[in-house]
């Protein structure tokens, strides 16, 4: 009883120590390898990386300061020098008269669009009680921000056309 004791518990022993065979190893994945990914995902990660790349670029871009051109003298190498800017000639520019009178035109009918496009939006609103009354108090408006705007169409900037648009706003 003693031996087949010691067999069981060597045979045992053996058993539990044994391995079936080797294992192999797991195989080595390509440190390039990616799993495939949809258009739209690579798409994606493609103008990440490139905005990337342009963030980096644009911070690491030397500061660009603007240059004075100093002019110097011969006594004044060591002094500090004087700067010089040259002065501008403003020359007024005679635009040809056609062209005034087409954007004076062009403004007129703007405005009259305007003020026919105010009048239709209020047309349902108890605001007004007819048509007239409303095309009363835009022309009012007009006359009011002719008043207002210096020499009236004859602007070059559009000034006219904003006053009439803000004052049928309110």
């Amino acid at each position: 009883m003693r031996m087949s004791f010691f067999l069981v518990l060597g045979l045992l022993f053996c058993y539990s120590c044994s391995s079936p065979a080797p294992k192999s190893p797991l195989p080595k994945v390509d440190p390039l390898y990616r799993p495939p990914e949809s258009r739209e995902e690579y798409l994606r990660r493609m103008a990440i990386e490139r905005y990337r790349a342009l963030r980096l670029e644009y911070l690491s871009r030397p500061e660009m300061h603007k240059r004075v051109q100093q002019k110097k003298t011969k006594t004044q190498d060591a002094s500090p020098s004087i700067q010089i800017k040259p002065k501008e000639n403003l020359v007024p520019v005679i635009e040809d008269p056609a062209i005034l009178l087409k954007r004076r035109e062009d403004r007129e009918v703007e405005i009259m669009q305007n003020i026919d496009l105010y009048c239709i939006k209020k047309q349902d609103s108890s605001e007004f009680s007819s048509e007239a009354d409303c095309k009363e108090f835009c022309t009012n408006a007009l006359m009011d921000c002719e008043s207002e705007v210096e020499n009236g169409f004859e602007r070059k900037d559009r000034s006219l056309v904003i006053c009439v648009k803000n004052k049928l706003r309110r």
